[in-house]
C-alpha cells in the first residue's frame, strides 16, 4: 500500500486555465497541501529532468502556466486545503503608526486575503476586482491593484518565502538577505524588488507577508455616468486630472457604442459616435465617516458584474450570429451600471465592498491590457491619447465595410495607481519617481470568431502602421493578459528590460536574471514563454504546448418575421396593443415581476428605442421596439434568440410586463 500523500500524486489529462480557452497537456498535473508535498514534487522533477510551472487560480491568457513537463497546482495550499497553512497576525508599532504583518499561505485567494484583513482593521489600500484570484500569482504577475496615490499590491510585500530548484525554502525580507545570496551584493530592499513580481521563474511562492497598516478608512462613492468627453477630452486633458486627483480612485469603464438609433432594418443600430457615448466613472474616496446603514445589501443588489460573468459565452455567441447586437449589448450594460449607481452613490461603504465589484469572474472572452506612463502634466495628454488611439482604430474597423464592424465588442477599461520598484513589474519606476501609472485595456467575448476578429484587430492596431498600438507610449503589457496576439512583443519588452536607465549601472532584466541564475541555473522553472521573455530563447510554439480551444457557433433559433440577423436569419417582431400611461410607466421603470416563483426583469431605453428582457433562466434576450401613441401600439424585434425559450415564449413574457 503507497504512503504517497494526495498532493505528490501524479494526475493526468489536459488542463486548462480558468476560463477554458487555453489548453495543454502537462506529463503530471499535482495538487499539493504542503511544502512537504512542494519539495517532494522539485525532488520528482530534478531526478525525471521535467520542467515546472507553478500554477493557482490560473487567470491568465497566455501560457505562462502551460508545460509539457509538472504543473504545480498551489490553489489547495490555503487554511481550507490544509490545516498547516494558517493565517498569522503580528502587530508592530513604527513612528507611533501601528501595522500588522499578515502571513498568508499562497492558494489564498484575494477574496478571502481582503476580508480576513478589513475584519481585522486594516483593509487592504489597494486590489484588484476580482475575489478568485489565488494571492501568490497576482503577486507574482505584478497586478496592478488600484488608486492613484497607489502602487500595485505586491507593494505591500513585507516577506516571501520561496522553494527554489535545490529543495529548499528561502526567506526574503525588507530587512534580510539569505546568506547564500549575499555576496551579489544586494541590500534587502534591492533584492526584493527582484523576487516580488518574479514570473514563476524563481521557484515556487509558499508564504507571504503583507504589511498592512491599521487605519480602519471607509470609501465614499462618487459613481456617475457621464459623457465621454467630459472626462476624456482630446483637446483637454485637463478634465481627466481634475476627475482622477479630486478621487483616491478612479477607473473608467466604456461599453462599445451605447448611444446609438435603433431601426428595424439591417443593421439595425446607428452609432451617434464613441464621443457622444455614455462613459462609466467608478469613484471612491477615502473617509473617516462610519459605514452608511443598508450598504452592503445596496452593494450586492446592484452587482452588474454579478449578472453578466455567468453570461459571457452566451452573449458572446448570440454576437457571433448577429454582429449588429453589440451596441444593444452594450446599452444593456450601461442600464445595468446604472441601476446599480443609483443604489450606492454617495453611500459611505467598506474598501472590500468598493475594490471586488467583480465577485464573479467572466468566461469566454479575451483581455489585453498595457501600462502608459503618466510624467506630470504630459502623462495625463498621454492616457487620453492612448485611449483616442483605441477608439480611432475601433471606427475605423466599424466604418471599414471589409472589417468585422466591432472587434473589440465588450469595454475599453482604464484604471490608474502610483507605480512599483519591482523589475519585472509592468508599472516599474525607480524608487523615488513621482510617476504614475494608466492600466489601459480592451476585451472582447471570445465565443467562435470573435476570438479571431479580436487577434485581427489587435496585429492591426500594434503595427507600425498604426504607431505601434499602445507600445507607442513606452509602457509594458501586463502579464496575464492575451499576449499572444501582440506583433513584435517579446523584442519589444525585452528592448525595455535590457535597456539601463538613468543612474543605474545594470538593466532591470540584468539584475532580474543574477538571483534568477543562482536560484535556479538548470533552468528548472521556465517554459517557452518565460524563455522567451527572460532569455530571449526561440519560440517553441511548434511544440504545441498550448491549444486554443474555439466554440463553434450555434445555428440561430430565430422565428421567420421581418428584418434580417446579420447572418441571414430572419428577426421575430410582435405588435402589442397598450394603454399609454401603462406604458409609459414601464419605460420608466426598471420592472420586476415574479412568475411561478421567477423573477423576471426587463429595462427600456427611450433614448435608443431599445432594451432587455432578462428570464427565469437569467438569460438576457435583447430587444428593438417602435412605440406609436397615437395607435396606442408597440412593436417589439427580437434582436437576441434564448436557449430554453421560443419566440412566441419570451413575447408572452413582454406582454406579461405590458399589463
Amino acid at each position: 500500500m503507497s504512503n504517497q500523500s494526495a498532493g505528490t500524486q501524479c494526475q493526468s489529462g489536459q488542463r486548462s486555465n480558468w476560463s477554458e480557452n487555453i489548453d495543454y497537456t502537462p506529463s503530471c498535473y499535482f495538487q499539493p497541501r504542503s511544502i512537504d508535498d512542494l519539495k517532494e514534487i522539485v525532488r520528482r522533477a530534478n531526478n525525471e529532468g521535467k520542467k515546472l510551472r507553478a500554477r493557482g487560480s490560473g487567470h491568465s491568457w497566455n501560457d505562462a502556466i502551460a508545460t509539457d513537463g509538472f504543473s504545480v497546482d498551489t490553489s489547495r495550499m490555503s487554511p481550507e486545503g490544509d490545516s498547516s497553512q494558517q493565517v498569522t497576525w503580528e502587530k508592530h508599532s513604527e513612528n507611533g503608526r501601528e501595522y500588522y504583518l499578515m502571513s498568508v499561505p499562497p492558494g489564498l485567494t484575494q477574496g478571502e486575503l481582503t476580508k480576513l484583513a478589513q475584519d481585522k482593521g486594516c483593509p487592504f489600500p489597494t486590489q484588484g476586482p476580482a475575489p478568485d484570484i489565488t494571492i501568490a500569482g497576482f503577486v507574482a504577475n505584478g497586478c496592478h491593484g488600484t488608486g492613484w496615490s497607489e502602487g500595485t499590491i505586491a507593494e505591500l510585500v513585507y516577506g516571501i518565502d520561496i522553494l527554489i530548484a535545490d529543495g529548499t525554502v528561502l526567506h526574503f525580507d525588507v530587512n534580510t538577505v539569505p546568506e547564500t545570496l549575499k555576496d551579489l551584493g544586494l541590500s534587502p530592499a534591492q533584492l526584493m524588488d527582484i523576487v516580488r513580481v518574479n514570473l514563476g521563474s524563481l521557484g515556487i511562492i509558499t508564504r507571504l507577508t503583507f504589511k498592512l497598516e491599521v487605519d480602519g478608512f471607509n470609501l465614499r462613492v462618487g459613481t456617475d455616468t457621464v459623457t465621454m468627453t467630459d472626462v476624456l477630452d482630446r483637446n483637454d486633458p485637463s478634465k481627466l486630472r481634475r476627475i482622477v486627483e479630486e478621487n483616491d480612485y478612479i477607473e473608467l469603464f466604456w461599453y462599445p457604442y451605447n448611444n446609438f438609433t435603433f431601426s428595424f432594418f439591417e443593421p439595425y443600430f446607428v452609432p451617434q459616435g464613441p464621443e457622444k457615448d455614455q462613459l462609466l466613472v467608478m469613484a471612491f474616496s477615502r473617509t473617516n465617516d462610519p459605514v452608511s446603514p443598508g450598504s452592503e445589501a445596496a452593494v450586492g443588489l446592484g452587482n452588474l458584474m454579478d449578472l453578466l460573468a455567468p453570461m459571457g459565452a452566451y452573449i458572446g455567441k448570440q454576437i457571433e450570429k448577429n454582429k449588429y447586437i453589440v451596441p444593444s449589448v452594450s446599452s444593456m450594460t450601461v442600464l445595468n451600471w446604472k441601476a446599480k449607481f443609483g443604489l450606492i452613490h454617495n453611500l459611505v461603504i467598506k474598501p472590500r465592498s468598493a475594490f471586488l465589484y467583480q465577485t464573479k469572474y467572466f468566461k469566454d472572452f479575451y483581455d489585453l491590457s498595457f501600462t502608459v506612463p503618466m510624467a506630470g502634466e504630459a502623462g495625463f495628454k498621454d492616457a487620453v491619447d492612448a485611449w483616442y488611439q483605441t477608439v480611432d482604430r475601433m471606427e475605423a474597423w466599424r466604418n471599414d465595410k471589409n472589417r468585422f464592424p466591432y472587434p473589440i465588442n465588450l469595454l475599453v477599461h482604464a484604471r490608474f495607481v502610483k507605480n512599483s520598484t519591482a523589475v519585472l513589474s509592468p508599472a516599474y519606476q525607480p524608487a523615488g519617481s513621482d510617476t504614475h501609472t494608466c492600466f489601459i485595456e480592451y476585451l472582447s467575448f471570445g465565443a467562435g470568431t470573435l476570438k479571431d476578429h479580436f487577434g485581427d484587430f489587435t496585429g492591426d492596431f500594434f503595427s507600425a502602421e498604426h504607431g505601434g498600438g499602445w507600445k507607442k507610449f513606452g509602457g509594458m503589457p501586463h502579464w496575464g493578459k492575451y499576449l499572444e496576439v501582440v506583433p513584435g512583443l517579446v523584442d519589444y519588452v525585452r528592448s525595455i528590460l535590457t535597456a539601463s536607465g538613468a543612474g543605474e549601472d545594470q538593466s532591470r532584466l540584468d539584475r532580474f536574471l543574477a538571483v534568477r541564475d543562482r536560484l535556479d541555473p538548470k533552468k528548472l522553472f521556465t517554459n517557452r514563454f518565460i524563455g522567451e521573455i527572460l532569455d530571449g530563447e526561440e519560440s517553441t510554439r511548434a511544440a504545441g504546448l498550448m491549444s486554443f480551444s474555439v466554440d463553434e457557433a450555434e445555428p440561430a433559433d430565430l422565428a421567420k418575421n421581418a428584418g434580417k440577423a446579420g447572418n441571414g436569419a430572419a428577426l421575430p417582431q410582435q405588435v402589442f396593443s397598450v394603454d399609454p400611461g401603462r406604458f409609459e410607466s414601464a419605460i420608466r421603470d426598471h420592472v420586476r415581476r415574479e412568475r411561478d416563483g421567477s423573477q423576471f426583469e426587463m429595462f427600456h431605453d427611450p433614448g435608443s428605442n431599445s432594451g432587455h428582457l432578462v428570464d427565469e433562466y437569467g438569460e438576457v434576450i435583447l430587444f428593438g421596439y417602435d412605440y406609436d401613441k397615437n395607435a396606442q401600439q408597440v412593436t417589439y424585434c427580437l434582436l437576441t434568440s434564448s436557449t430554453h425559450l421560443a419566440p412566441q415564449q419570451i413575447f408572452y413574457r413582454i406582454g406579461e410586463f405590458l399589463q
